[in-house]
C-alpha cells in the first residue's frame, strides 16, 4: 500500500501512455536449483505498462487527532490527498454525531 500511495502521490504513472518500468539483474531471481537473475531493463530501454488502470477510490477519513496544546488537527486519509486542497474551513469539530459545534 505504501508504495502504491507513493505512485498516486507523484506526479508520472498517471496514465498509460507516461507509465513505464526498468529493473536491474538483481530485481529478481527464478526458483532454479541455482538462481538465474532476471534480464535487466535499462531505463533507457523501459518496458511501457501493457493495461493501466486509473485510481478510483475516493479518499475517506480514517482517523484524526486533535491536540490543543499545539494547536494541531491531523487527518489521516486512506488514500493520498492533495494537502493544499485542503479547506479547514469546511472542517466542524461535534461533541456527538449529530451535535454541531462551531467556532
Amino acid at each position: 500500500k505504501r508504495d502504491a500511495d507513493k505512485i498516486k502521490a507523484s506526479t508520472f504513472a498517471k496514465m498509460a501512455n507516461d507509465t513505464f518500468i526498468s529493473l536491474t539483474s538483481q530485481t529478481v531471481k527464478d526458483k532454479a536449483f541455482v538462481p538465474n537473475s532476471v534480464v535487466p531493463v535499462l531505463k533507457e530501454s523501459a518496458l511501457g505498462a501493457q493495461t493501466y488502470t486509473i485510481d478510483r477510490f475516493q479518499p475517506q477519513l480514517d482517523n484524526f487527532k486533535l491536540d490543543l496544546n499545539a494547536d494541531e488537527l491531523t487527518l489521516t486519509f486512506s488514500e493520498p490527498v492533495n494537502v493544499s486542497s485542503v479547506d479547514v474551513r469546511k472542517v466542524t469539530l461535534l461533541s456527538g454525531t449529530g451535535d454541531r459545534k462551531s467556532g
